[in-house]
């Protein structure tokens, strides 16, 4: 299952290249309430009601999670 999460977060790269502020996604996810499992079970939620996958809805989260509380430098949804 972390593969997905690799893959997400890869997903999540390629989309929005150069705009993403490193520091502050990592102590975004640092802090994500559960954890990694948490995290991947965020997504399947998501993927069970968007009907897409796995990765795609992980870089959905990340996205979500990234966008809490930033004024400027937020990313558009996915």
């Amino acid at each position: 299952m972390e593969g997905k999460l690799v893959e997400g977060v890869g997903l999540l790269f390629s989309r929005y290249n150069g705009s993403i502020d490193q520091a502050a996604l990592v102590k975004k996810l640092a802090k994500y309430r559960g954890g990694t499992p948490a995290l991947l079970g965020d997504a399947k939620g998501l993927m069970s009601f968007r009907k897409s996958t796995l990765s795609r809805c992980v870089a959905e989260r990340v996205v979500e999670t990234y966008n809490v509380g930033r004024r400027t430098g937020r990313l558009d949804p996915l």
